[in-house]
Parts: C-alpha cells; structure tokens; sequence
C-alpha cells in the first residue's frame, strides 16, 4: 500500500513540476507576484517529492523487515522439524 502512495506522490511531483515549468517557461514575466507564484507552486511539487520518497523508503523498510521476519519463521520451523 505504501509502495502505491509513493508511486501516486512522485506522478504528482512530475505533473506539478512539469505545468510549473511550462507556465513559468511560457508566461516568463519580470513580475514580483508572478515569481511568488511560480515559487509556492515548485514548493508544492517538491513537498510531493519528499512525501513520494519517504513514503517509498517507508515500504522498503517494511518490506525488507518482513521478508527478514519471514525467513526467521522457516528456519525455525526447519529447525523443529528436525528436532523431531
């Protein structure tokens, strides 16, 4: 689940970075107001960014503790069912 958070965070990042890039590209102005606007808006794609990976790191780290606590649960039934 995690995993598709992270996913859907950085598709967010990438659409919001690329209309923000186009629109100050294509709207290029000399105006104050203007340059605030397109600052709020990369903010807001870069904040997307940060969530997409904390989010990805997040799932890889439960991802990995599972698959460790997994392994430790068949070796210790193996180890059982060698006791036998």
């Amino acid at each position: 689940m995690l995993g598709l958070l992270s996913a859907g965070q950085l598709i967010a990042w990438a659409n919001r970075w690329y209309v923000t890039e186009q629109l100050a590209r294509s709207l290029g102005s000399e105006d104050a107001d203007f340059a605030v606007w397109v600052y709020e808006r990369m903010a807001l794609a870069h904040e997307a960014l940060l969530t997409g990976v904390i989010l990805g790191v997040a799932a890889a780290t439960l991802l990995a503790a599972g698959a460790r606590l997994d392994a430790r649960a068949v070796r210790r039934d193996l180890l059982r069912d060698a006791d036998v």
